[in-house]
């Protein structure tokens, strides 16, 4: 039997031969590309090799190529491997890649569940449709910025909305400040493209995750925050109880007990923070409207104050979620005529992603001229 261990870096991969007896047979480095990666792969025994990684920098495409070559592979969680490396005198890639050989060859490696590749690659398009909101987020804040610096009131709700931003084309600014507006509404337009064309691609693989249809039966949920908890999740039949799901969001309290001294902290953090996001945003919207959620919420509100309580019902809420994707139940205080409309909403919206050229055209010849359009 043939232990490896992995330890996986941006410009290569460092790898430590063990036998059953623990002894080191080899080393190696291996450069990280996936064709040289596949090549390793190809030289190992499916039948009697272990390779043990940890799930952090660009672990997937080597456990992809592994597991599809029939080699059993460990992916360990390099927050519980921590506390073992703090204690050795000196840290350096051998020493980790044959750690986590010795860890795996004594059945002592710390393990996380790794993701099925399906949930894995909506994970990718739903953690990029945040990374580009948070960055409109940003920009929009930058143009708040660039006008209250210069004085400027524009007297409307939404700055952004079709009022402002006819009053914010009105605005004359020092040259340096005009620029930086003029650029940050330039990136805005194109992050609008984006997000709109990659919100349709999202709602056309609403059916892929029957799951989903589920929780669009919570009143504050349509298809996009759907899609980010059940990719986020990853499946709820890893998880054999609601208690071990609310501690997967990070959402419970954390414990600090010792003989007789027994204590609650902050919530853990631990886990998904897309996940834990997409439930307090969830929660936030629930304790307004009618149904269990705001009824828990008034219950601790008066004795721990709006924002722990807001954090509780998003607990609560994992709760729920797990009672209903377990037992393939709809949300007991949906509201049916609203789901209607988001299931209709999902279907119109329901296309591949296609950032039209045309659309891209217009926003060329707007912004730059005539001959950056030619370059679309």
């Amino acid at each position: 039997m043939r232990w490896i261990g992995c330890d996986v870096h941006k410009e290569y991969l460092f790898c430590v031969h063990l036998d059953a007896e623990g002894n080191v047979l080899a080393e190696e480095t291996v450069t990280a590309e996936y064709s040289a990666v596949k090549t390793w792969v190809e030289t190992l025994d499916p039948g009697s090799t272990t390779i043990a990684l940890e799930s952090c920098y660009a672990w997937e495409y080597v456990h992809d190529l592994a597991a599809a070559r029939g080699i059993r592979v460990l992916v360990a969680d390099p927050a519980l491997l921590q506390p073992a490396v703090k204690q050795r005198a000196n840290k350096n890639d051998r020493d980790d890649a044959k750690n986590l050989a010795k860890l795996a060859r004594l059945d002592l490696l710390p393990l996380v569940h790794p993701v099925d590749r399906r949930y894995r690659e909506l994970r990718a398009l739903t953690r990029h449709r945040i990374f580009l909101t948070q960055t409109r987020t940003s920009i929009k804040n930058h143009v708040h910025f660039l006008l209250d610096r210069a004085g400027v009131k524009l007297g409307v709700t939404d700055i952004f909305g079709k009022k402002g931003r006819r009053g914010i084309a009105g605005v004359v600014l020092p040259f340096e400040s005009q620029l930086a507006l003029s650029s940050s509404l330039k990136q805005l337009d194109a992050l609008d493209v984006e997000i709109d064309a990659l919100d349709r691609e999202l709602a056309r693989r609403v059916p892929d995750f029957p799951k989903v249809k589920l929780l669009m039966t919570i009143p504050a949920v349509g298809y996009w925050m759907g899609l980010v908890i059940a990719a986020e999740t990853a499946g709820m039949s890893r998880f054999p109880s609601a208690k071990k799901y609310q501690a997967y969001t990070g959402l419970v309290p954390s414990r600090h007990q010792s003989g007789k001294t027994d204590v609650s902290g902050s919530i853990t953090r631990r886990g998904s923070s897309e996940l834990r996001w997409a439930l307090v945003v969830v929660a936030q919207n629930l304790k307004a409207q009618p149904g269990p959620i705001r009824d828990f919420f008034q219950r601790l509100e008066p004795k721990k104050g709006a924002n722990r309580a807001k954090v509780a019902c998003a607990s609560k809420l994992a709760e729920f979620i797990w009672c209903m994707l377990t037992r393939g139940e709809p949300y007991r205080a949906r509201q049916p005529v609203k789901e209607i409309a988001k299931v209709d909403r999902r279907q119109r919206r329901a296309r591949p992603y296609d950032v039209e050229a045309e659309r891209m055209e217009r926003w060329f010849v707007k912004y730059v001229g005539t001959e950056g359009a030619s370059g679309v």
